[in-house]
């Protein structure tokens, strides 16, 4: 008897003793990690508070909480009535420029896009509509463009592709830990990045080349981008396609193989496109991110693409 109450309380004392750890671990983490920098705690708060899922038929995609304000990254983020990040009040205008894409078309960690330069030089001549979404592939962006976007009516429609939108994307519901503990995503994260570097064979590079390795997505994304054509052609849209290059080695930039997968197709179709990385392979890369830990453009970055795209635009396009 005397053993069985000694167990029950060596029990009771290691389950409090395990919650006094995890709740001073997470009061570490908030009070002390959690300075509006930190990448992981950023993309979890921009995931529970902005973000939103839906479902179209049998695929889920991310939209933005309309009319809403946050700081992520410590950049200011403003959402208006349909989803979409801006910076300047414009008048309704029905000549639109709408970009679709991921984080790099929203511009996570960034107080300025490159939506947001166009929106400066084009100034109430054309609307720029940002509909870019973190964590988005380019199968869900043409779902929601089909489902979401289309009511607008743009005039000329970019969609941004990035190295990892070929990435296979499942929405799953986060449990009460993940979606509300910070020490959790913190940990996690820093778990991710050594188990990363302890992995010779494991790199962001491998994964990426790796993705474009599924013919069976490959293929489900060229009908993406062949849908968003054919809607364009009927409906007397300017369409074209921007590769927004990965910010690390730009000199010897690791992905040309796979931008040229892209771009042979997009020949084939007669789709216009612009390579980001013949325009940003001189600049020294530690100027164009966020941050050490967050590879996203920052504002100098976003510059840059909004001048390239500009030219592009009144070259090519108008």
């Amino acid at each position: 008897m005397y053993t069985l109450k000694k167990i029950i309380y060596y029990i009771i004392s290691l389950f409090f003793s395990l919650i006094i750890t995890i709740l001073f671990l997470e009061l570490y983490v908030r009070l002390i990690v959690d300075d509006g920098f930190n990448y992981e705690l950023e993309m979890m708060k921009y995931a529970n508070t902005i973000k939103i899922t839906k479902k179209i038929n049998d695929q889920k995609v991310f939209l933005h909480k309309p009319n809403f304000e946050a700081t992520i990254m410590r950049a200011k983020i403003k959402i208006d009535q349909n989803g979409y990040r801006y910076k300047y009040n414009v008048n309704d205008n029905d000549k639109i420029i709408m970009l679709l894409g991921d984080s790099m078309t929203f511009g996570f960690g960034s107080n300025f896009t490159f939506a947001d330069y166009l929106q400066e030089s084009f100034g109430n001549d054309y609307k720029i509509m940002n509909t870019g979404v973190g964590n988005t592939n380019t199968i869900m962006q043409e779902k929601s463009f089909f489902k979401y976007h289309k009511i607008h009516n743009p005039k000329i429609l970019i969609l941004n592709f990035f190295i990892n939108d070929l990435e296979v994307i499942e929405a799953q519901e986060k449990s009460f830990i993940k979606r509300y503990f910070y020490s959790f995503s913190y940990i996690s994260y820093k778990y991710k990045i050594i188990k990363l570097k302890l992995k010779k064979n494991l790199s962001f590079k491998k994964y990426y080349k790796k993705t474009f390795q599924n013919k069976e997505n490959l293929d489900k994304v060229f009908l993406s981008i062949q849908k968003l054509q054919q809607y364009s052609d009927k409906n007397d849209i300017k369409f074209f396609v921007h590769f927004i290059p990965e910010l690390h080695d730009l000199k010897n930039y690791p992905f040309i193989n796979e931008h040229n997968i892209i771009k042979n197709f997009l020949i084939k179709k007669n789709i216009k496109f612009i390579d980001g990385v013949n325009y940003l392979k001189n600049s020294d890369e530690s100027n164009l991110l966020v941050s050490i830990e967050d590879a996203h453009a920052n504002e100098t970055a976003h510059t840059l693409m909004g001048e390239y795209l500009l030219k592009f635009i009144y070259q090519e396009i108008l």
